[in-house]
């Protein structure tokens, strides 16, 4: 692929020439492979590994999902449905 088009004085011309790169450049990315997926006993050994880390050794999981919170949702309280 052609590297990004250079710009020229002309409006129109510039907006047809980039239009084009980034259709090309939208279509050569949607070719490319999917990102792998874990398999299920991946998923469970990366589990095990997350829980072992925090829960034995006193980690911090850095993997683990989070949900950051302002004083003011503290202080109305915490729901286990957020």
């Amino acid at each position: 692929m052609a590297a990004e088009p250079t710009r020229t004085a002309d409006l129109a011309t510039d907006r047809a020439r980039y239009a084009a790169f980034w259709e090309r450049s939208a279509a050569l990315l949607a070719e490319l492979p999917t990102k792998r997926r874990r398999s299920d006993a991946e998923a469970a050994a990366a589990a095990e590994a997350t829980a072992r880390e925090v829960f034995e050794k006193g980690g911090l999981g850095d993997d683990l999902p989070t949900l950051k919170l302002t004083p003011e949702e503290v202080g109305d309280g915490i729901s286990l449905a957020q």
